[in-house]
């Protein structure tokens, strides 16, 4: 297992976009602001996902802001591995154009995502 991406909450894409587009340097791998409400930047490392307008429901998520999302292999057995250990999953496993992701709590109730990229 290996660290694929880190998401960052913002209020809109487009200051976003030109943050760390202008600014930082970072490239638009993906494009998915009109269907998913965000960009995914690529980098020489993990990939960085910029969401607009998401606010996670609890405090601790409001301080963080910061979801890593987990490259896998296989979503499916990742998901049946969490399960045995206990772990809290949300929802369904959800796909998108880019990857099929679970989100889930570690034991300290942070919200971490696996993902199976389809590249």
């Amino acid at each position: 297992m290996s660290l694929g991406q880190l998401m960052i909450f913002v209020s809109t894409l487009e200051k976003a976009k030109s943050f760390y587009v202008d600014l930082i340097g970072l490239e638009v791998a993906h494009d998915m602001s009109k269907e998913e409400g965000m960009l995914i930047m690529k980098n020489m490392g993990a990939y960085l996902t910029i969401h607009e307008g998401f606010q996670p429901s609890d405090g601790h998520q409001k301080a963080c802001r910061i979801v890593p999302i987990f490259r896998v292999d296989n979503i499916l057995e990742m998901r049946e591995k969490l399960k045995k250990h206990n772990v809290f999953l949300e929802g369904e496993i959800v796909e998108t154009p880019v990857h099929k992701y679970q989100t889930a709590k570690d034991f300290d109730g942070n919200r971490i995502e696996v993902a199976q990229f389809k590249n």
